[in-house]
C-alpha cells in the first residue's frame, strides 16, 4: 500500500508539471504509464539492496577546479553507508547496454577519447568531496527500464585492484553487476580532461580552410572560419 501511494503521488506531481498536455489524453495516459513503470522498477530495485544506506544529498551541485579549469555538473543522490562510505549515484532510465565489466573499459577509453568514453564517472567521481573533504568510494548507475528487470552497476574506486571488495571482480548476480577503477587512473583521466578543456577554451589555433566551400554547409565548425553562409 505505501509502495502505490509512492507511485500515485510521482505520477501526480509528473503530470501537474506537465502543461502542454491534458489530462485524460492518449500522450497523458502513456506519461502515466511510463511514470508508473520507473518507479516501481526503483522500488524494487532499492529493495534488491543488500546493503543498508542513507540518502546523503539529491540534486547535489558538482563545482570543482583542476589543472585551471572549472568543472560543473549534478550528481543525482548521494548514498552513504554505515560505514561512513560515499556512493555517487546516477540513474539511467533508457536504453543502457554496455554495462558490468565494460563500465571500467568504457571509463578508461576516456584516456584515448575513444567512442565509448565515459566522462561523467571519473570527473564526478574526481571531484566530489562531501563537507568533510571525503572522497566517493564508489560511483553506481540505477538502470530502469520500462518493461525490463531493473538492476544496478556500482564501480569501486581503490588504490590497488587487491584491496578492492571481490565483487569488484565482476558479476553479482541479476540486480547487480560491479567494475572497478584505481585512483591512480582517475588522476590520468583529469589529466587529459584539463587537456581537452584547454583544446577547447584555450587560444584559438589557425587552421588550413578547405577549398571545397560546398562542403562547409555540414561542417560543425564553420563558425571558427567565418563560413557559415
Amino acid at each position: 500500500m505505501q509502495t502505490d501511494a509512492v507511485i500515485d503521488r510521482a505520477i501526480t506531481t509528473a503530470l501537474e508539471a506537465e502543461t502542454r498536455i491534458e489530462k485524460g489524453t492518449f500522450v497523458a495516459n502513456a506519461l502515466q504509464h511510463h511514470i508508473a513503470s520507473m518507479v516501481r522498477g526503483l522500488l524494487l530495485l532499492d529493495r534488491q539492496e543488500s546493503d543498508a544506506y542513507e540518502t546523503a544529498g539529491v540534486e547535489e551541485p558538482l563545482r570543482f577546479e583542476s589543472g585551471g579549469w572549472k568543472f560543473n555538473g549534478k550528481i543525482d543522490r548521494i548514498e552513504k553507508t554505515p560505514g561512513g562510505e560515499i556512493i555517487i549515484t546516477d540513474y539511467k532510465t533508457g536504453e543502457f547496454k554496455k554495462m558490468g565489466s565494460t563500465l571500467r573499459k568504457r571509463v578508461l577509453a576516456t584516456l584515448d577519447e575513444g567512442e565509448n568514453s565515459d566522462w561523467q564517472v571519473p570527473i564526478y567521481l574526481s571531484g566530489y568531496r562531501d563537507k568533510d573533504r571525503k572522497r566517493a568510494t564508489a560511483f553506481k548507475h540505477y538502470v530502469v527500464q520500462p518493461g525490463e528487470d531493473p538492476f544496478h552497476i556500482k564501480l569501486f574506486v581503490g588504490a590497488a585492484s587487491d584491496e578492492l571488495p571481490p565483487e569488484a571482480a565482476g558479476g553479482g548476480g541479476k540486480y547487480k553487476r560491479y567494475s572497478y577503477v584505481l585512483t591512480s587512473e582517475l588522476e590520468d583521466i583529469m589529466d587529459v580532461a584539463e587537456s581537452v578543456a584547454g583544446q577547447i577554451f584555450g587560444e584559438r589555433v589557425d587552421f588550413p580552410k578547405t577549398e571545397f566551400t560546398s562542403r562547409c554547409r555540414n561542417c560543425f565548425f564553420s563558425r571558427l572560419c567565418g563560413r557559415e553562409a
